[in-house]
């Protein structure tokens, strides 16, 4: 049985084009709306996790580990800045707004939730005397919002993955 306390930050910049189907949000003013084009997004969080996991050793090398996290969010970071599209009304497809850059900035920093738990699902590979490669993947049981925040059409969970390679000390 193994626990751990993590102060980490994660974060993620992306270029999203959405074309086709779009991407679903709500405004501000509580109308659906489809945006159609070219956005730019960046997430941070700062949390401290603390991971509760059981690890199983099936020869001198080799472990594998299952277990749960918790996840207090010190800060937290969601801007959503669209490039260049066209924005429509869910109830309303024919009134239609171009976007061009700096028209738009959406900004979901203060409606992010200030906790997360999940699930832990590891490898680990002793590979020299002290040296160990491990992996892991990590996986949120809820949305990143607080409740009753909605803007997104689906809900957005904290997935991660995580390679490590490590020198034992003692």
């Amino acid at each position: 049985l193994s626990a751990e306390a993590t102060y980490k930050t994660i974060g993620l910049d992306a270029s999203i084009i959405t074309l086709r189907n779009g991407q679903q949000f709500i405004l501000d003013d509580g109308d659906a709306a489809i945006f159609y084009g070219r956005a730019k997004t960046s997430m941070s969080f700062t949390m401290l996790e603390v991971p509760l996991y059981v690890k199983y050793r099936f020869n001198d090398n080799n472990r594998v580990f299952l277990g749960g996290y918790y996840s207090w969010m010190i800060n937290g970071k969601f801007l959503a800045e669209p490039v260049e599209g066209r924005l429509e009304k869910a109830n309303n497809p024919s009134e239609i707004t171009i976007v061009n850059p700096g028209d738009m900035r959406y900004d979901f920093n203060d409606r992010l939730n200030c906790w997360d738990a999940g699930w832990l699902l590891g490898y680990e590979r002793r590979l020299f005397q002290r040296i160990t490669l491990s992996g892991r993947l990590s996986m949120g049981v809820k949305d990143i919002f607080k409740p009753g925040e909605k803007y997104l059409a689906y809900s957005m969970w904290h997935m991660r993955g995580t390679l490590t390679v490590s020198y034992r000390l003692f």
